[in-house]
C-alpha cells in the first residue's frame, strides 16, 4: 500500500477487535512525511494512534523517542508510568489501551512499539495495532500477541492515560475518586482553582461535585482537577 495519504486520508476500521475510543485509525499526519520515527515504521504508527486518541503531539516531549524498544526509557524520563503485564493488569484491569516497547521477544520483531486495541482474559491473548517497517508500506496490521509473549519480562507497557488515553474515567469513578482524595483538600472554592473553573462548575451543576461541610468547601487536589480537566476534554461529562 502506497503512503501517498495526507493528514486524515487514511482510514483503517477495527471494528470489535479493538476495545478503544475511537476503534479506527484516522493519520493524524501525512503519511509521507516523517514523525517521531519513519513513515510507516511502527514509531510513526504508535506516536500518531496515540495522538488520535489524546489530541496530543508526542513530539511536545521530544522530537525522537528512539527506536521501538527505547521508548519505555522515554517514556519514564517524561514521568509516564512503564509496567510490566502483570502490573499493567493490576492497575487497569486490562492490557487494552497500553503501549507496548520491546526487543526480539516476538518471533520475526526486533526493536518494536505498538497498541494494544483489545485483550482477552480467558485466554490471555491481545490484538495489537502496529506498522511493520520491514514492509515499507502504510498497512496497519492487528496482530495477536500470545501469553508467553504478552507476560515476557521485556515487554513493557507504557500508560499514557495522563494524557487522557484510553483511561476515561466514568462518572461513578468520579465519585470514587472524590472521595478517596478528601485527606488531600488543596482548593476549597472556585475562585481558589489554578485552572478547571468551567470543568468544576459543570460538575457542580450536575451534581458529581458538592461542598464536603457546611461551608461548601471542595477540597479538590491537584491531582483531582488533572484527572476532571482531562476527562473534560475528551467529553466523558457531556
Amino acid at each position: 500500500m502506497s503512503c501517498n495519504y495526507g493528514a486524515g486520508e487514511f482510514y483503517v476500521d477495527f471494528g470489535n477487535k479493538s476495545e478503544l475510543t475511537p476503534n479506527y485509525y484516522i493519520n493524524q499526519h501525512p503519511l509521507n512525511v516523517n514523525h517521531i520515527g519513519y513513515v510507516a515504521n511502527c514509531t510513526f504508527y504508535a506516536a500518531d494512534r496515540v495522538e488520535q486518541i489524546t489530541g496530543v503531539d508526542l513530539e511536545k516531549y521530544a522530537g525522537g523517542w528512539g527506536n521501538g524498544h527505547e521508548w519505555a526509557d522515554t517514556a519514564k524520563r517524561f514521568g509516564f508510568p512503564v509496567y510490566n503485564a502483570s502490573e499493567a493488569l493490576n492497575k487497569r484491569g486490562t492490557l487494552a489501551g497500553y503501549v507496548i516497547s520491546f526487543y526480539g521477544i516476538k518471533a520475526g520483531y526486533t526493536t518494536h512499539v505498538a497498541v494494544v486495541e483489545s485483550y482477552n482474559k480467558a485466554n490471555k491473548t491481545a490484538i495489537v495495532s502496529e506498522m511493520w517497517g520491514s514492509e515499507g508500506n502504510c498497512n496497519v496490521h492487528l496482530t495477536t500477541y500470545y501469553e508467553n509473549e504478552l507476560f515476557n519480562n521485556g515487554m513493557k507497557y507504557i500508560d499514557f492515560s495522563s494524557l487522557g488515553m484510553f483511561d476515561k474515567i466514568t462518572e461513578d469513578r468520579v465519585k470514587e475518586i472524590y472521595n478517596d482524595v478528601k485527606s488531600k483538600r488543596i482548593y476549597n472554592s472556585i475562585d481558589e482553582l489554578p485552572f478547571g473553573a468551567d470543568t468544576v462548575k459543570k460538575l457542580i451543576r450536575k451534581g458529581y461535585i458538592k461542598g464536603e461541610d457546611s461551608q461548601g468547601n471542595l477540597g479538590i487536589s491537584y491531582d483531582l482537577l488533572r484527572v476532571l480537566v482531562i476527562n473534560d476534554r475528551a467529553g466523558v461529562y457531556g
